[in-house]
C-alpha cells in the first residue's frame, strides 16, 4: 500500500516561539524526511497561513532545515486540519495513497486536527512519536502536552511508533 509522510506547520515563525526540543525535532524531521526520499514515499509539505502566519513573509516560510524540494508538494491551509480548505484528500486518494505517516506542529492544534480527520477519512493513521512538537502553554508544558496528545491517538485513530519502528 502507498504511504506518504506528511510534514505539517514547520514553519520559521513556529520554530521560532520556544518551541519544546526545536532543534532535536529539526534534525529528526530531517532524517525522516531524507529516509522518505531515499524509499521513494511520497512527501507532502503543509503550510499554515493566517493573521500571524502571512503568506510570502519569512515567519511563514518552511523552516530552512527542512526545506521541500521542487519536486514536492506545498498545501497551503488556513485551518487546522490539514484537509480542511485544501485538495489533500483528493490528492492522496488519486495517488492511491491510503497510509499517512503525519508529523510537525503543533501537536494540541494542527497535529491533532489532521490525525482525527485522516482517521475519519480511512486513512491508516501513523504518528512517530518524536516527529510532533508545540510550546508550553497555561496548563500544561509541552512535554505534557505531547504524552497526552500520544496517548489519546494511540490505538484510537492511529499508531504511535517510534522513530526506530518507523524508518526499519
Amino acid at each position: 500500500m502507498k504511504e506518504a509522510l506528511i510534514i505539517i506547520d514547520v514553519q520559521e515563525q513556529l520554530i521560532a516561539e520556544k518551541t519544546y526540543q526545536y532543534e532535536t525535532f529539526l534534525n529528526q524531521i530531517g532524517q525522516v524526511i531524507d529516509w522518505a526520499r531515499q524509499s521513494e514515499r511520497e512527501i507532502i509539505f503543509v503550510r499554515h497561513q493566517d493573521d500571524f502566519l502571512i503568506p510570502d513573509t519569512k515567519d511563514w516560510q518552511i523552516a530552512k532545515p527542512i526545506e521541500p524540494m521542487q519536486d514536492e508538494l506545498v498545501f497551503d491551509k488556513t485551518f487546522n486540519s490539514a484537509f480542511k480548505g485544501t485538495d489533500l484528500e483528493n490528492y492522496l486518494n488519486n495517488k492511491g495513497i491510503k497510509n499517512v505517516i503525519l508529523v510537525g506542529m503543533q501537536t494540541e492544534y494542527c497535529i491533532d486536527a489532521t490525525v482525527k480527520v485522516a482517521f475519519e477519512k480511512g486513512f491508516k493513521v501513523t504518528i512517530p512519536s518524536v516527529l510532533h512538537t508545540t510550546t508550553d502553554n497555561s496548563w500544561m508544558t509541552a512535554q505534557e502536552t505531547i504524552a497526552f496528545y500520544q496517548a489519546m491517538w494511540h490505538g484510537r485513530y492511529g499508531q504511535v511508533i517510534s522513530l526506530q519502528e518507523l524508518m526499519k
